[in-house]
Order: structure tokens, then C-alpha cells, then sequence
């Protein structure tokens, strides 16, 4: 009986772990995404790693005032796609 319980548990164990992989992984996928999509002007990949409505907040520091304007995805998309020299690397 207790090695069965011992197997119960190792295998509780490496199945949590194969599914946090998982999800590290999708999530490095998705930021790789923006990246790549940034790099090579593509903004439909660049969207990709973003929620449907997601929230755009740029953080600021002046004169001593913080502030976090809210800005929307497709000013940041289409500047992306927008035909540029540099690469955003």
C-alpha cells in the first residue's frame, strides 16, 4: 500500500511540473512573439501577444509627478507596421 501512495505522489508530482513547463513555455512563446513581430515590422504577430482589450500604460516620472497615461493597442501596432528603417530589436 505505501508504494502505491508513494507512486500516487511522485506522479502528482511530475504531472504539475510537465503542466507548469507547459505554461512557461506558451508564455515565452507569446513575449518571443511581440519581439519577433517588433523586429521584423509584422504587427499582426506583434497583436498576437496581446488580450483583446488589453490596457497600455506608460509610466512617468517629471518634475518629481508620476503619472500613468492609458494609451490604446493600435497606436503601438501600427507604429510597429508602419514602414521604418530601424529595426526594433
Amino acid at each position: 500500500m505505501k508504494r502505491y501512495a508513494f507512486l500516487a505522489v511522485l506522479l502528482s508530482f511530475i504531472c504539475t511540473s510537465a503542466f507548469a513547463q507547459s505554461d512557461e513555455n506558451a508564455i515565452k512563446q507569446t513575449v518571443n512573439n511581440l519581439f519577433t513581430g517588433m523586429k521584423n515590422g509584422d504587427s499582426t504577430l506583434a497583436r498576437s501577444a496581446f488580450a483583446k482589450d488589453c490596457m497600455m500604460q506608460t509610466v512617468v516620472n517629471k518634475n518629481s509627478i508620476t503619472s500613468a497615461p492609458t494609451e490604446k493597442l493600435d497606436g503601438f501596432i501600427k507604429f510597429i507596421g508602419c514602414p521604418h528603417k530601424e529595426k526594433f530589436d
